[in-house]
Formats: structure tokens, C-alpha cells, sequence
């Protein structure tokens, strides 16, 4: 019956933890819904101190549960159900992971046609920032041409400080699970500080200046700098698209 899932779910650390080389006790994390504070983070954090004496889980994190534009539960009752599957086809496996960081873990994650539109406009806008870096790198090594950072334009050289203060603030986000803050820096980043700012400016540089003259590698060296991390940043939520740059 129902209840055979149940023990068999809160016994799951003392079935699974204890056994092989892959595994160990206590687990990092316990990741569920909000409704499982009575249910399965309780009954295992009670198994684990009769069985181990000390919780089976280093942490919790909980999130909310997935409703329509009206705030109602996906439910098959209402036709409101919206499969992962489906948000893929629309938004491919990346753009799912957008909407998903997009959201405050702890809410409500809300499916609606515009939400959907603006992560479309988020991916594209990522996808198109890195695709311009890269695109202007093509006769780049970043161990035979890069220029060190005092002889940087300044320009260059405050992009590189805007990066190390964004990577830092990021990383920061991430150690939190504050994914909400980590998506929405950077597509600010890459809508504001790079597309229509700093590479609308390093444009003509890099297109009409001599190859590989002082001015156009130092815009290229900046620009690897920005790609490699910005690449890194990414990569937990646009996996796909980070594996190809």
C-alpha cells in the first residue's frame, strides 16, 4: 500500500548512504517541496538520530510547488497541467533551466505565456552575447596574444573589474541557492553591461584595427576573460549551451 514508498523513502539514507565508495553519510542535501517538513524531512531526520545518532542530511532546502497564471496548482482536474516535457519543446532543455533559476525557490513557480516569452528573450539574448565573444576570438591564443592588464585600455580594464565583481557576487548567490538572483544578474550582465555597452563600444576595434595590433588584442583579451567566466557562470543553468563554447 502507501505506505510501503513512504518507509522505504524515509529509510532512504540508511539503504542507500552506507553503501559503496560513491556514497557518504551524511548526505549534502535534502531537496524537496515545502509540504515535506512533516513527511519526509522529519520521519528521516528521526530515523537518523535512532539509527546514526546525528541527522542523515548537512542541509534542507525546500521550494514551492509549480501553478498557472492564476496561482492555481497544476492540477489534471483543472487542464492546467503543464509537463517539463512540453516547456522543452517550447523552450529547449536550457530555457527550462532559465524559468526554473528565474524563480524564488521558495515560492511559487508560476507558468504563464508571458513569463515564457521573457525567458525566450533571456536565452536568446545569452546565447547571442556569447556567440559574439566567441565569434571574435577566432584568431586569438590567449598564451601567445594576450596583453597584460596594465597595458589594457582603460576600457578593457574596467570590463575586467566589472567581471571579477559580477563573478564574485554570482559565485556568492550560488553558495546561498539564491538562483533567482544568479539568473537575473546575468541577463542584466549580458543585456546592459556588454551588448549595449562595452562590445557596442570595442566594436569598431575589433573589426577595422590591425589584427594584431595592440588595440584590437587588448579588446580581444578582455573579451576571453568575459567569455571564460561568463561560460563558467552560466553553465549550471545553460548547460547545452556552455558545453558548446
Amino acid at each position: 500500500g502507501k505506505e510501503g514508498p513512504e518507509i522505504a523513502s524515509t529509510l532512504s539514507h540508511y539503504a542507500v548512504l552506507h553503501t559503496g565508495d560513491q556514497q557518504q553519510f551524511p548526505a549534502n542535501m535534502y531537496l524537496e517541496g515545502k509540504d515535506q517538513h512533516r513527511a519526509w524531512f522529519q520521519s528521516s531526520l528521526l530515523t537518523g538520530m535512532v539509527l546514526n545518532n546525528q541527522p542523515p542530511m548537512k542541509e534542507i532546502v525546500t521550494h514551492g510547488f509549480t501553478v498557472d497564471a492564476q496561482g492555481r496548482k497544476m492540477s489534471k482536474s483543472i487542464g492546467n497541467v503543464v509537463s517539463p516535457q512540453e516547456m522543452i519543446d517550447q523552450l529547449g532543455t536550457d530555457g527550462l533551466r532559465i524559468w526554473a533559476s528565474s524563480i524564488d525557490i521558495s515560492g511559487e513557480a508560476v507558468i504563464s505565456k508571458l513569463l515564457l516569452d521573457n525567458v525566450k528573450e533571456i536565452y536568446r539574448k545569452n546565447r547571442n552575447t556569447l556567440r559574439f565573444l566567441l565569434s571574435n576570438l577566432y584568431d586569438f591564443d590567449i598564451k601567445k596574444d594576450a596583453v597584460p592588464f596594465e597595458q589594457l585600455a582603460s576600457i578593457d580594464q574596467y570590463a575586467l573589474q566589472t567581471l571579477a565583481e559580477l563573478n564574485k557576487s554570482v559565485i556568492k548567490a550560488y553558495a546561498e541557492y539564491d538562483f533567482t538572483s544568479v539568473s537575473h544578474q546575468l541577463s542584466d550582465y549580458c543585456a546592459a553591461e556588454l551588448s549595449a555597452f562595452y562590445l557596442d563600444i570595442i566594436k569598431d576595434r575589433l573589426y577595422v584595427e590591425k589584427a594584431d595590433g595592440l588595440l584590437r588584442r587588448s579588446a580581444q583579451t578582455a573579451c576571453w576573460h568575459i567569455l571564460d567566466t561568463l561560460t563558467k557562470l552560466l553553465a549550471p543553468i545553460m548547460s547545452f549551451t556552455a558545453a558548446q563554447v
